[in-house]
């Protein structure tokens, strides 16, 4: 049994709005310096993906996390990439009811080449202060939605879950799908030394306020992740 869906008009988790958000976002990390690379995003038909996408399964393969990210970044098969390495993927799907699933995933670097080479860049520079200690482990944060009743498996899967590290039966339920501004926010705020509101000059600009809650009875007695959208009364 599942909690009923709802949806809105202006700031729906519609295509168009999802698209323009996830440019936003990549032109504003470009103008502030914190993607030295990127693809642009592409509207096609009915999913959202960036330009030169190709098969990302490489993530799910049971190989070292150190090839799996040497073989998206050769490919450079992400939306954009950090200073450090952090590499992000942004995918959509919809249909006629509206969003149907997404993939979003956040790889760090599996090692810091570029500090040991350039350690000044990163010893002053107050954003990557816990990226670059050595306590740190790198973990592929993974946060996946699909909108079907169930998929064929004898274990429960969330509509909405957050996947850390790779881990097969790691799924953490979410109360609903995830805009890019959600998502993004969550590795910047959670993953960076200070939140971003303190190296950025402005809030990331909404085009999705309204995400539309699902999720199952099952789930709402676990613990789970909550998404309080700020700008709801927009």
């Amino acid at each position: 049994m599942k909690l009923e869906m709802k949806f809105w008009g202006f700031f729906e988790m519609n295509i168009k709005n999802v698209y323009k958000e996830i440019k936003k976002i990549t032109y504003d990390l470009v103008r502030v310096g914190l993607a030295d690379e990127y693809r642009e995003p592409i509207l096609d038909d009915k999913t959202i993906s960036w330009k030169g996408c190709t098969d990302i399964s490489i993530s799910m393969k049971n190989i070292p996390y150190k090839d799996i990210y040497e073989k998206i970044n050769k490919d450079k098969n992400f939306n954009f990439k950090l200073p450090d390495g952090g590499m992000f993927q942004l995918l959509y799907a919809f249909d006629n009811g509206g969003v149907f699933k997404h993939r979003l995933a956040y790889f760090p670097a599996p090692d810091f080449e570029e500090f040991q080479n350039n350690p000044d860049i990163y010893n002053n520079d107050e954003i990557y202060g816990d990226i670059v200690n050595k306590q740190v482990m790198p973990v592929i944060v993974r946060v996946d939605y699909n909108r079907i009743e169930e998929e064929n498996s004898e274990i429960h899967h969330p509509y909405c879950h957050l996947t850390l590290g790779q881990y097969k039966n790691c799924r953490i339920p979410i109360e609903k799908p995830l805009s890019p501004n959600n998502f993004i926010s969550f590795i910047l705020d959670n993953f960076y030394y200070v939140p971003q509101s303190n190296f950025m000059d402005y809030e990331l600009k909404d085009y999705v306020v309204h995400n539309p809650i699902h999720i199952n009875e099952i789930d709402i007695d676990k613990i789970r992740l909550r998404i309080d959208n700020t700008n709801e009364d927009k």
